[in-house]
């Protein structure tokens, strides 16, 4: 009797840890099936997926939230980047963007939103001139407060001073218009295609230095 028993809980204990490894082969062969993406404008979603190296949803054991952030946050144009694990298979990704600002014509490269610079090259703006070191940390602070849609719109930036306005800025706008505007005021040309409707289709100069107006130039 005492023999069976043994026999009995040999047996138990084999098909225990056979569960075991089976269960383990089944959530090791679980892969990672969505993947959500937040944050981002400048870079693609299948970039980040890429940067993240699980373009090929890989194993959601194995795949951990740090690997994946380390990853992320080997790229140039990301600041930060958060990702969380939800029900094994579920990747969210939220990211925080640095992104390019503009082409510096005088030192011939591309700055970033942190003030950091790259050989890159992008379909952006290009500053014409140098920006007094006083304000430029502040520049490039508001230029990124500036919506896309409108950013997209602009060619040139000149950094145009005067006696009354020392943070004084020309834009060149790819639809042929001019917005003289001050560095405090960056974030009002957010509105830009909601004034420049009502010109009706006049080209011109739109001063958003100290007030709002229009100098028509194609009389």
């Amino acid at each position: 009797m005492t023999r069976k028993i043994k026999y009995k809980n040999l047996i138990i204990f084999i098909l225990i840890i056979v569960f075991i490894v089976l269960l383990l082969l089944k959530l090791l062969s679980l892969r990672i099936s969505n993947i959500y993406i937040s944050g981002n404008s400048f870079l693609s979603e299948q970039t980040i997926i890429e940067l993240a190296k699980i373009q090929n949803y890989p194993s959601a054991i194995l795949t951990t939230s740090n690997s994946i952030e380390s990853n992320i946050k080997k790229s140039n144009y990301v600041s930060s980047v958060n990702v969380k694990k939800k029900g094994f298979s579920k990747v969210y990704i939220s990211v925080v963007e640095n992104r390019p600002l503009f082409y510096d014509e005088k030192n011939s490269n591309t700055i970033l939103m942190d003030g950091s610079s790259t050989s890159d090259s992008f379909n952006i703006p290009t500053l014409v001139n140098s920006v007094d070191s006083s304000i430029y940390t502040e520049f490039l602070s508001q230029l990124s407060l500036i919506d896309l849609l409108v950013y997209d719109n602009i060619s040139e930036i000149e950094y145009t001073p005067n006696e009354v306005d020392k943070k004084l800025f020309l834009f060149s706008m790819n639809d042929g218009n001019y917005v003289y505007i001050d560095l405090d005021r960056f974030e009002d040309l957010n509105r830009y295609f909601d004034m420049v409707i009502n010109f009706n289709n006049h080209k011109g100069i739109l001063y958003l230095d100290s007030g709002e107006y229009f100098k028509i130039l194609d009389n």
